[in-house]
């Protein structure tokens, strides 16, 4: 089995290829900023042997989260709660300097939306009703967003809200990913759960789509297994979403092979 690496860098784009004999062939190509995966495509046509397993390292989701070109979010979490990404664990960006300031939340403030519920440590304080589910999913989609995330009190104990109106969603804009904090970072404290599922949410739909262009590469090219590297230091089986389409676009998810 011939394994290669492949690491996407700002100039270079480099290649590694462990052959079944154990040697080593690395080649060097010149990194396309624009459009990233014409990098990663140089870099596979440059290889010299057959390929079994692609294992891809990318910056694409930093370099959009660094930049601010990620997706448009509407985030929807408890009513009285909509300032949370604002307020931080405490309003100053450093205690005793007063002329620095936080960084800009990823998402806008008038897309925020406070569904009227409560969960407390117990269970349930304020029932989320239909009524309720079906006002935040007709607000979402008059925000038109690119991704929603879902960010409600004591979701990671207790995440019956969050999966009712994470399905409304689904059901509403079957285009637009939603991503639930129970699904993504169930633990306890409220701004590092909702500030990581925003996270997420802004960046999912570039690099759901980065992703499934390598997918595509990789199969046209014939090799038959992507990992993609994790900030974790492991790999992941690609999986794809695509979106296309104008006006509302069509979905379509696959998982390649491993």
């Amino acid at each position: 089995m011939t394994r290669l690496g492949v690491d996407v860098g700002g100039t270079f784009t480099d290649l590694v290829a462990v052959t079944p004999d154990g040697s080593l062939e690395i080649r060097k190509v010149v990194s396309t900023p624009t459009d990233p995966s014409m990098g990663l495509l140089r870099a596979l046509d440059a290889s010299p042997v057959p390929i079994d397993v692609l294992v891809h390292g990318t910056t694409v989701a930093t370099n959009a989260l660094l930049e601010r070109r990620g997706a448009r979010v509407v985030l929807v979490t408890t009513a009285g709660f909509e300032d949370l990404l604002w307020l931080r664990r405490q309003d100053r960006a450093a205690l005793y300097d007063l002329g620095r300031d936080h960084p800009s939340p990823l998402v806008a403030r008038e897309d925020v939306i406070g569904a009227r519920e409560r969960m407390g440590p117990d269970g349930s304080l304020l029932a989320l009703s239909e009524g309720e589910v079906t006002r935040v999913t007709d607000a979402a989609r008059r925000l038109a967003p690119e991704s929603i995330a879902i960010a409600l009190l004591f979701a990671f104990r207790h995440p019956e809200h969050e999966r009712r109106l994470a399905a409304a969603l689904r059901t509403a804009l079957p285009h637009v990913p939603v991503t639930a904090s129970h699904e993504i970072l169930p633990v306890f404290r409220e701004y590092e759960r909702t500030s990581t599922t925003t996270a997420e949410a802004y960046l999912r739909p570039t690099v759901a789509s980065y992703v499934a262009k390598t997918a595509d590469a990789t199969r046209t090219r014939g090799i038959p297994s992507l990992r993609i590297m994790t900030s974790s230091g492991g790999t992941l089986c690609a999986e794809r979403e695509v979106w296309s389409g104008r006006g509302g676009s069509a979905r379509r998810s696959a998982r390649a092979s491993c």
